[in-house]
């Protein structure tokens, strides 16, 4: 009796918040503390989704190229970055001409772009972020935009493309014309005149990538289609201009000696912006 009694006591005594009644059945508020962590974890793992589609990456991992593959690195501005921050962990923005000139034997291996970047500014960056010894048998060049916007000398910029050149270090160097930008003609004009001379100096290779984005009827400027803002190319025009690098990437290197430098004091100028 006294047994019983003792039983129903113990089994009337209420539960406390938030502790098993002993009888393996949680009370409500754990069940609700349980179903917050469930709905936690899920809300971690679609985001984490969301920031793995919206912002792609390419593999960091960066070997050194095996016999007959090539490698490529860059030194750029917007036109390479396209908005991102990280291009030498190689990842590049959608309207970059990079995504367009991979494939078919040519891989991206990292380098230097930021939008905004002056040729100086890519030789300073290229000092502490160029790809490590080995990993890169190709450098592909794609500057001067900005420096002649707000008038750097044809002097200084080739001092800072050799610079750039020397940090990466790769043996094979591809100099790129830069895109048309629409109302300053001339001056761009000019610097893709002055530029294959001087790259040929060097002994570096030299393509007119940007060829395909000119107005056929005003070279001056982007052809239809081909920018957003007259000034960076539209992903269709990334498109163009990054087909165009890889076939240069991708051609035999002419031989024989390279023709005798162009001097920049005699073709070189400052432009005003």
């Amino acid at each position: 009796m006294g047994d019983r009694l003792h039983r129903t006591a113990r089994q009337g005594h209420p539960a406390r918040p938030g502790v098993s009644t002993g009888q393996g059945h949680p009370t409500r508020p754990g069940r609700l503390a349980a179903a917050a962590g469930v709905l936690a974890a899920l809300v971690a793992a679609a985001l984490l989704l969301w920031l793995r589609d919206t912002e792609p990456r390419i593999p960091q991992a960066a070997p050194p190229p095996g016999a007959g593959a090539l490698a490529f690195a860059v030194a750029g501005d917007s036109i390479t970055a396209d908005g991102s921050p990280a291009v030498a962990a190689r990842a590049v923005g959608n309207r970059s001409w990079v995504r367009f000139a991979q494939g078919g034997g040519a891989a991206f291996a990292g380098g230097w772009a930021r939008d905004g970047a002056t040729t100086a500014e890519m030789a300073a960056a290229l000092a502490a972020h160029a790809p490590p010894p080995g990993s890169v048998n190709t450098l592909v060049i794609l500057a001067g935009t900005n420096d002649i916007y707000r008038g750097v000398p044809f002097t200084a910029i080739a001092e800072n493309l050799k610079s750039i050149a020397a940090r990466v270090g790769a043996p094979r160097v591809v100099v790129c014309s830069i895109p048309p930008r629409d109302g300053f003609a001339a001056p761009t004009e000019a610097y893709n005149a002055w530029l294959p001379g001087f790259a040929s100096g060097q002994g570096w290779e030299w393509t007119d990538a940007s060829a395909g984005l000119r107005d056929a009827m005003d070279p001056g400027r982007f052809g239809p289609g081909l920018s957003h803002d007259g000034v960076h190319p539209s992903r269709a025009g990334a498109a163009v201009l990054g087909t165009a690098i890889r076939a240069a990437l991708l051609a035999t290197p002419e031989a024989g000696p390279p023709e005798p430098p162009q001097a920049p004091e005699a073709t070189g100028q400052t432009l005003d912006s």
